[in-house]
Parts: C-alpha cells; sequence; structure tokens
C-alpha cells in the first residue's frame, strides 16, 4: 500500500470538488484520480459505467430538482 502516493491524489481530489464549478468535470477529475491511484482495470470500468449513467441521468434529476 503505498499511502504517500496515494493521498495527495486524494486531496487534489478534493480540492477539485471543492473549487470546480462544473459537476461533470468534478466527477472526470475524481474517476482520473482514483484510477491513476488505484490503476485496476476492473474498478476504472464499474467507475467509467457509472460515470456515463449517472451524465446520462443528471438532465432528469436537474428537471426533478427544477420543480
Amino acid at each position: 500500500m503505498h499511502w504517500n502516493i496515494r493521498a495527495p491524489s486524494l486531496v487534489i481530489t478534493l480540492i477539485a470538488f471543492l473549487f470546480t464549478p462544473s459537476r461533470s468535470l468534478m466527477l472526470m477529475t475524481a474517476i482520473f484520480f482514483v484510477s491513476y491511484s488505484v490503476k485496476n482495470s476492473s474498478f476504472l470500468s464499474c467507475l467509467t459505467l457509472a460515470s456515463t449513467s449517472t451524465s446520462l441521468n443528471r438532465n432528469r434529476w436537474m428537471r426533478q430538482i427544477g420543480r
């Protein structure tokens, strides 16, 4: 376990979460840093599936929240 490598990427991901206005860009940076830290192909594919499904469902959620 290389926590000394994994911890700065988590800190950068948290900073990106706090300071990025766009929700999709936030998701992309989080997926990038998590995949960079973990380097697991199955985990990355699950994250990619989750990100695509959330980006597809985001407009529906925004319409429901708008009401």
